[in-house]
């Protein structure tokens, strides 16, 4: 019955430690970015509240390099490995008809 013991207490530590998580990504929620755009290259490109590429990560010379990749599949990456953290995404790009491709030599979302 040790082992039962032992093997409740490890149960517990990480449904704690799960518990955590979800506090610590509930409370350091990034703020929701404005979805406002700005056209580039004759395209539409999804902007944050920084006047940055919104969810944009990696090089490119064309559409086919770039993919939704990250775990909610929110960033246009030429990267399809890319590892993100679970948050929910408020106003998911592909909500808005923006799509994944390469807008000056950079993987953005765009319509």
């Amino acid at each position: 019955m040790l082992s039962l013991g032992m093997n409740k207490k490890v149960l517990l530590g990480y449904v704690a430690f799960a518990i955590f998580i979800v506090i610590v990504a509930i409370l350091f929620k990034p703020k929701a970015e404005s979805s406002s755009s700005i056209s580039s290259s004759s395209k539409s490109v999804l902007m944050g509240s920084d006047s940055q590429p919104l969810y944009s990560n990696g090089n490119c010379t064309k559409d086919s390099e770039c993919a939704p990749a990250g775990c909610s599949a929110h960033m246009c990456s030429s990267d399809s490995g890319l590892i993100t953290d679970c948050m929910a995404i408020e106003n998911h790009p592909k909500d808005q008809n923006y799509s994944c491709g390469c807008v000056s030599n950079k993987c953005m979302w765009s319509k």
